[in-house]
């Protein structure tokens, strides 16, 4: 039986018989005698005897063995290997942190700039140099499904995300004293679900031993899991003051510094006014470097820290990337003539809200004073969410369902349908008299609020028609796409029921839909509908750069929640200036609140620009409940002029201490270098000459769609051996091609397929 070509590396006698030790392609040594053997025709016999292999199969091999090659060399590889195209910003931010003795850094691009793409990337040259296996990428818990789409999406990657109930399970299967944390390579998790727990002498024996088990099965065993690179989002989080007391959070950023030799923080706003914090921070970085005040210098925070401004960043072809942004206010005016009804079920939910939300406040009732900011801020989206409400809150008093009562993990920024649900499905009163009138205020809520939903009474569905139309003549394109935000799912479905009236078929995404599902509205939007309708939930993650055009049907209280709004068309592959349209209602309390706290966060981008603005409300929103401002100023009478303007100048003091101490100490990076000189544009090249030799051996065809040129499908020679499908279909090698659309499969260097191929050819001597 032939095992291969291999070379004799010994020989050795027996017994009159020589033997030889045989070392073949695969490592495989083996002795045998020399008799057993058959001499390989040299080229010359074999050119001489016509024994001529294929030149394909030739070509396919010496293409594999040039990719090895050019992997090798000291450049960029990533630049094209994914479905994303590089700037010259982020190639020139991976080459600086891989440039550095220790490769650790602190990425603190302005919002917008892609840090995610610049940490991912970085992951993938050292992946791809075998220099990282394991990775953990640690984030806020809101943000951990869109670092694991946007992951999965361009970088065809698959991270694991852990939980505490995924560790459980876990431990059920492999025992409880193994770290789980070693069993998956990939690991995404939150920062919070990871910190070590504070152990009080004064807490119970249950939860004593609930938080040491916390401590030693998740803090400890994720620090010691030997993890070869870790990234932190939102690094800034990581806070440890002067005096020395330092978070939860610190102490596990501390503890992950020293043993992760790969460390990368990202952060838009790493130094929060406070310069022992940030001293702190870069010291996880770089303890040696830093070591005390006297190095918090521009210089030496440069050493280790990348920062690239919004508005200055440019393509290869040094055209700048981002556009403007032009923001207009649509004022929704209101008559009791015309809008009678619309105006009567504002004032009473109002008033029902302020004489409640006293209540809570006076009791200290933390899901009433929920239940109060649902009411109010629904009531500022449509009748259509204001009846589904409450109808949902009326069908649990009457049939007293059972409340859920674990409301920790609501995060009302983010309300979604089941979030809503667990606050509507709470018994808050405790007596029949407030039940019942509790009801009565219901019943009459739901009565008014019919007679709008009837007719699409609300003016501002009549107002969203007109702008729609009137934009599409001002900017004479008749085809012109629009995305609409809402808050809420029954805002959400009414908009798009209404515009269907007009003849515009809308697309939706809500935190309901599937990723497949989410592509797909996506694709329609992109091909066929001139609008998408979006909730906030829905639109995480989402870029549609290919839109430039936004009505903010209703306006979040949280200006933070309005520029991750604004940041799904204002992004890096937007071609057009971005023009922005806010509903506002006006003679109503939110108006005013939002009028005076406007006119302050406005001086703000007027001072430091809007990039800067967006860096820093992310802050504020941190350091001020902008729900408790608007629901104090509809509680208290007089609040809006005693109080609110206080409110409104600490905001802006505040942010205007934040970003001059920033600027002071973390200088905005000055790269000299050309970011050509570091691109590996080859790669994709040797990638399509291989494939393309490899099926011409194997007589195989490609085929070319005649509408793109770009795509083509083939049969899989290996789908026998049960690899990959039996059809590529939909693929390219072409990068630039490969982010047009979700649905075009890209043929990378990382795809099955090559690395299939590429073992399979560099195993063999020749094809036999």
């Amino acid at each position: 039986m032939s095992k291969g070509t291999g070379t004799i590396i010994s020989f050795s006698e027996l017994f009159d018989e020589i033997y030889v030790e045989v070392l073949f392609n695969d490592g495989v040594k083996i002795s045998t005698a020399k008799n057993d053997l058959v001499e390989e025709d040299n080229p010359l016999t074999r050119l001489k005897n016509l024994n001529i292999d294929k030149p394909a199969a030739f070509l396919a091999r010496n293409m594999a063995l040039r990719l090895e090659a050019n992997i090798s060399e000291n450049k960029i590889i990533t630049s094209t290997n994914y479905k994303i195209q590089p700037l010259p910003h982020q190639i020139l931010t991976v080459h600086f942190i891989m440039n550095r003795f220790k490769p650790r850094g602190l990425i603190a691009d302005e919002v917008g700039l892609g840090k995610t793409i610049e940490a991912i990337l970085l992951y993938q040259e050292y992946k791809l140099r075998k220099i990282v296996k394991r990775i953990l990428i640690v984030t806020p818990s809101g943000l951990l499904t869109q670092w694991h789409e946007e992951i999965r999406s361009k970088f065809n990657e698959q991270f694991i995300i852990y939980s505490n109930e995924f560790i459980k399970t876990l431990k059920q299967s492999y025992g409880e004293e193994t770290n789980v944390w070693k069993l998956h390579d990939k690991i995404l998790v939150s920062i919070d679900f990871i910190k070590p727990l504070k152990i009080f002498p004064t807490i119970d024996k249950e939860d004593k031993e609930k938080r040491e088990w916390h401590n030693q099965h998740i803090f400890n065993d994720v620090v010691s899991a030997d993890f070869d690179m870790v990234i932190i989002d939102e690094a800034h989080k990581l806070s440890k003051r002067g005096d020395g007391f330092e978070s939860a959070r610190f102490k596990l950023g501390e503890q992950l510094s020293t043993a992760i030799p790969i460390f990368i923080l990202l952060t838009a706003t790493p130094h929060q006014g406070d310069e022992d914090m940030f001293l702190n921070l870069l010291k996880l970085v770089d303890p040696v470097i830093f070591s005390d005040k006297k190095t918090l210098t521009p210089e030496l925070v440069q050493e280790v820290t990348v920062r690239n401004k919004k508005r200055a960043v440019v393509d290869f072809n040094k055209n700048r990337i981002f556009k403007h942004r032009i923001t207009s206010i649509i004022e929704i005016k209101r008559t009791k003539e015309a809008n009678y009804n619309e105006l009567e079920l504002y004032t009473h939910v109002t008033e029902y809200t302020k004489k409640y939300y006293n209540f809570a406040k006076k009791s200290n009732n933390h899901i009433w004073i929920l239940l109060m900011i649902l009411y109010q801020r629904i009531l500022s989206s449509s009748s259509f969410a204001i009846l589904e409400t409450m109808k949902k809150r009326k069908a649990f008093l009457e049939y007293n369902k059972k409340g859920i009562d674990d409301l920790e993990d609501i995060i009302f920024e983010e309300l979604d349908e089941f979030e809503i649900r667990d606050i509507l499905f709470q018994k808050i009163a405790s007596n029949k008299e407030d039940i019942e009138t509790e009801k009565i205020f219901i019943d009459k809520c739901i009565n008014l609020a019919q007679k709008l939903t009837i007719t699409f009474a609300d003016f501002k569905f009549r107002k969203l028609v007109e702008i729609i139309e009137e934009i599409k003549i001002r900017e004479n394109k008749i085809d012109l796409k629009f995305i609409i935000f809402t808050e809420f799912r029954a805002t959400q479905k009414a908009i798009i029921e209404f515009l269907k009236k007009f003849g515009y078929p809308c697309s939706h995404i809500n935190g309901s839909l599937s990723r497949e599902e989410r592509i797909e509205q996506i694709e329609l939007f992109r091909n066929e509908n001139q609008i998408m309708v979006s909730t906030d939930a829905g639109g995480e993650g989402i870029n549609l750069q290919f839109c430039y055009c936004m009505i903010n049907f209703d306006l979040p209280w949280n200006p933070a929640r309005l520029e991750q709004r604004i940041g799904r068309i204002d992004r890096i592959g937007q071609k057009q200036n971005v023009l922005i349209f806010n509903f506002h209602l006006t003679d109503t309390v939110e108006d005013h609140v939002r009028k005076v706290l406007e006119y302050k966060l406005n001086l703000i981008k007027k001072q430091f620009g809007e990039d800067k603005y967006a860096d820093v409300i992310t802050l504020l929103q941190d350091e001020f409940s902008f729900d408790k401002i608007y629901l104090d100023a509809i509680r208290i009478k007089d609040y809006e002029n005693e109080i609110l303007s206080k409110v409104a100048e600490d905001i802006y003091n505040r942010a205007q201490q934040l970003l001059e101490k920033d600027e002071l100490l973390v200088p905005f990076s000055n790269f000299q270098e050309d970011a050509n000189d570091y691109l590996n544009t080859e790669v994709n090249k040797i990638i399509k000459s291989l494939v393309i030799h490899y099926l011409t051996y194997k007589n195989i065809e490609i085929n070319i769609y005649k509408d793109n040129s770009n795509l083509c499908y083939f049969i899989n020679p290996f789908h026998k051996q049960d690899i990959g499908p039996h059809t590529y279909r939909n693929v390219t090698f072409d990068n630039i091609s490969s982010y047009k659309s979700e649905k075009i499969e890209f043929i990378n260097l990382e795809h099955p397929f090559v690395s299939n191929l590429r073992n399979y050819l560099l195993q063999l001597p020749a094809f036999l």
